[in-house]
């Protein structure tokens, strides 16, 4: 019995030594994928300013003076300060000079303001009327008198929200977050960590300068010793989404296979490549950059025979991860039908047929 089975093995090894290049060689099965999208954001902060550095060369004063009038500063401050050393001080006095006005501009910051974007910075009032309280990008915000609500500027003044001075007391140091999302055009303020208002917006000035301004439209407009201080200005940096795995699910673990890897990232990022085969081996991340949506090819051949599962993941140029892209797949290919059995069935339907084949495997 034992030296039948081990004969029939024999001969069914050989048969498989002339048919077997022909089956692997047409081996080609399309790879199934799955792909978890999850897009949780990071802050990417492009813009932080606290003034301890003791330095404000990057900032521009234009009207600081006129004769005859006391001066408009921009200076820092040791007085109030909400960080350790300094704070910046506007002050712009009563002019008496309808066409005069002091304004100052932080420096340019490298933000796209089509995207979602956050402004923070810290204040503190003794009095104030009419001035722009902070421009950025779309965020367009003049401050009335502090018993009146905030308004927004699109060639005429719309309050919204509660009475400044209800959130904002006189002489507090007061935390400001707008968090604006241009596709909602609208953008929500925050004070000390609660929900204010939602402001609409429109595309009114698009500056990437932190702003601030008398205007001076009448006599009466005026900061009197303000200050700012801790501003922020940053972004939302977005995962990219999890890469799909294309390529065959099964093959010969003898011959080098190739999948290719594609993901896309939601802000448009340029992507790194990471692959895990499965057995203990991986790509490293990919040394060269591919845009979003591109497809990175790549070969792996496999030293044993087994059920693999490959990951795969990107990450942006900001160094934020996605999830991981997977494909389960089988080293060598399996068949439904064991080999043996697949001769003897064929012999019992063709009884005449294959007589030397018959006469090794004892029917």
């Amino acid at each position: 019995m034992g030296n039948g089975l081990w004969t029939k093995g024999l001969v069914v090894g050989i048969i498989m030594l002339f048919v077997g290049t022909s089956i692997g060689s047409g081996l080609h099965i399309s790879g199934n994928t799955t792909n978890g999208i999850t897009n949780p954001a990071i802050t990417h902060v492009q813009w932080n300013e606290n003034f301890d550095d003791g330095n404000m060369n990057d900032w521009t004063i234009q009207n600081p003076a006129k004769p005859g009038d006391q001066p408009i500063t921009l200076e820092l401050s040791t007085d109030q300060s909400h960080s350790p050393q300094y704070s910046m001080l506007w002050d712009s006095p009563h002019t008496g000079d309808p066409d005069y006005s002091g304004q100052a501009w932080g420096p340019n910051v490298p933000i796209n303001v089509n995207q979602p974007y956050t402004v923070e910075f810290w204040y503190r009032w003794n009095d104030f009327h009419k001035v722009w309280f902070v421009k950025f990008g779309y965020i367009n915000i003049l401050a009335d008198y502090p018993y009146n609500p905030l308004a927004f500027y699109d060639g005429t003044y719309h309050f919204w929200g509660p009475p400044f001075e209800e959130y904002c007391q006189q002489n507090v140091w007061t935390h400001f977050k707008f968090d604006v999302h241009p596709s909602a055009t609208s953008y929500n303020m925050t004070v000390n960590g609660n929900y204010i208002a939602t402001c609409p917006y429109v595309a009114f000035e698009e500056d990437t300068r932190f702003y601030i301004c008398d205007p001076g439209a009448n006599a009466s407009d005026y900061f009197d010793h303000c200050y700012y201080d801790d501003i922020s200005i940053y972004s939302k940096n977005f995962q990219p989404n999890a890469p799909t795995i294309d390529g065959p699910t099964s093959g010969d673990y003898r011959e080098a296979h190739q999948w290719n890897i594609t993901a896309t990232d939601p802000d448009n990022d340029d992507i790194y490549y990471f692959v895990d085969w499965g057995d203990g081996k991986n790509t490293g991340w990919s040394s060269l950059t591919y845009n979003s949506g591109e497809t990175m090819a790549q070969s792996h051949k496999y030293d044993a025979k087994g059920n693999y599962t490959i990951k795969a993941k990107a990450k942006d140029i900001s160094g934020n991860e996605s999830d991981w892209g997977t494909l389960t797949i089988t080293m060598p290919c399996s068949y439904n039908i064991p080999l043996i059995q697949f001769w003897e069935k064929l012999l019992e339907r063709f009884p005449n047929a294959f007589p030397i084949l018959r006469y090794l495997m004892g029917y």
